[in-house]
């Protein structure tokens, strides 16, 4: 269970990490 929350909650960082990167890719002329 433990390892599921934690795999779960790095997606989530990494994820939120990509979206940050993503916005300022695109967003920045």
């Amino acid at each position: 269970m433990i390892e599921i929350a934690v795999a779960l909650a790095s997606l989530y960082t990494g994820y939120r990490l990509f979206r940050k990167k993503g916005e300022k890719f695109f967003y920045e002329d």
